[in-house]
């Protein structure tokens, strides 16, 4: 079994794959920043994408959900967990940042000047001896 979780700027998803011949029964579990804040708690109704079908992701407890499901073999499936709630301040989980906002501030500022003249002329190529 593996997985993978995923967000694009509309929605977050989790891609989890039976990757055996058999048929297989998974408890997922779920937890993370910004997981509370887009999902609320309780049990939740969740769309399973490409099948017509929901499957219910519950809280275990605080914070953290389960979903339970089965996968045929080398099944994959896709679930639709939460639509990105939209920004209100600087650092919520849907902030867009500025191109080359290095401190995530959500300015291009001095402070961002400072980080890349830190750096000014370092070397991390493994290819190069004298590299430091």
């Amino acid at each position: 079994m593996g997985y993978l979780f995923a967000q694009d700027d509309d929605y977050g998803y989790l891609i989890a794959v039976n990757n055996t011949q058999s048929t297989y029964s998974a408890q997922l579990y779920l937890e993370g920043p910004g997981l509370l804040e887009a999902v609320g708690s309780g049990s939740v109704s969740v769309p399973v994408m490409f099948e017509s079908r929901n499957i219910t992701m519950s809280e275990s407890s605080p914070g953290h959900w389960t979903i339970s499901d089965s996968f045929g073999p080398f099944g994959v499936h896709v679930y639709r967990l939460y639509a990105v709630p939209a920004a209100q301040q600087c650092g919520d989980l849907a902030t867009t940042y500025p191109e080359r906002d290095l401190d995530n501030n959500c300015y291009v500022n001095f402070a961002d000047f400072v980080m890349l003249a830190g750096n000014w002329l370092k070397c991390s190529d493994p290819a190069d001896n004298d590299c430091e």
